[in-house]
């Protein structure tokens, strides 16, 4: 019997307009599913820092929150992400460099998603 769900997931950022770009030139993450508890310390450290419900991500929580998400969540973030099309950084670099805090949080809210159960898992049963 097949599951009829995969383990992983191929997402592109909007992150500083990557999804304008050619396809070639785009970032691209491949998520990886999260266990059940590191999804609810996801979940957790965002609620601590006022973020609860869907978000959007074109739309900036503004420094203070990103940073404090991105330190404080961010960890789960090289466990679970893998960049292509990062030329001059990593993964690690998005956890630790202000300037990349906002995808950080994008990633997350990507990764959170990525293993809520769909519609279709729900009627499964």
């Amino acid at each position: 019997m097949k599951s009829g769900f995969s383990l992983t997931s191929r997402y592109v950022p909007d992150w500083h307009d990557n999804k304008k770009l050619d396809e070639k030139d785009q970032l691209v993450a491949t998520l990886s599913m999260p266990t059940v508890q590191d999804v609810f310390s996801i979940l957790d450290r965002f609620s601590a820092n006022g973020v609860t419900g869907a978000v959007d991500t074109t739309v900036s929580l503004g420094m203070k929150r990103n940073t404090a998400i991105a330190t404080e969540a961010g960890e789960y973030l090289p466990k679970y992400v893998k960049l292509e099309g990062a030329e001059d950084f990593s993964i690690d670099d998005v956890i630790k460099y202000p300037p990349y805090f906002a995808l950080a949080v994008e990633l997350l809210f990507a990764l959170v998603s990525f293993a809520q159960p769909n519609e279709a898992d729900e009627n499964s049963k």
